[in-house]
């Protein structure tokens, strides 16, 4: 399932075709929770393939609505670099992909972007998440088993009003 969401993300469309972003996996809780407490990076290179990654993990549950970097089974940090503008429209974009692939898979899925402050702050976390020397962390995509008890419409932040965020053209 991990290797199916992650090509979802691959093979997003970009402008150009340029595919600005890397994906960095992370699936032990031990660095799940050093990442969601700003903590250092671990030592030592990552152990697991994308293509093993995953596959023994069970999905942790949550007891809270709000889920956090460790609750989650997996997380994919979303990278990409500055060089053209929309860089990180693109890399946003295979983000959404992903979480869309995850909810089609029968996972829950949220994306955050606050942990990225810790990863770019330190190098010691870009090296252990190999991430390229001319991009930084934009997002993280968290990945576990869905929390029912929360409605995904009614449950989520309140939402603009469309009249506030759409302007529609009218015929004159």
């Amino acid at each position: 399932d991990l290797n199916t969401i992650l090509l979802c993300g691959i093979n997003a469309q970009s402008a150009m075709n340029s595919q600005p972003w890397h994906f960095s996996v992370l699936t032990d809780d031990e660095t799940l929770a050093a990442l969601d407490s700003g903590s250092s990076a671990p030592t030592g290179a990552e152990d697991e393939s994308a293509e093993d990654a995953g596959e023994d993990a069970a999905p942790a549950a949550s007891d809270t609505a709000k889920a956090s970097v460790a609750d989650a089974a997996a997380a994919i940090v979303i990278s990409t670099g500055d060089a053209l503008k929309w860089n990180s429209f693109d890399a946003g974009g295979a983000c959404d992909r992903m979480s869309i692939a995850a909810r089609a898979l029968g996972y829950g899925s949220k994306i955050v972007a606050a942990p990225c402050d810790t990863i770019n702050a330190n190098q010691a976390w870009k090296d252990y998440l190999g991430i390229p020397e001319d991009m930084e962390a934009i997002a993280i995509l968290l990945l576990g088993v869905e929390d029912t008890a929360v409605d995904g419409s009614s449950g989520a932040s309140v939402r603009n009003d469309i009249s506030d965020v759409v302007t529609l053209e009218s015929a004159q």
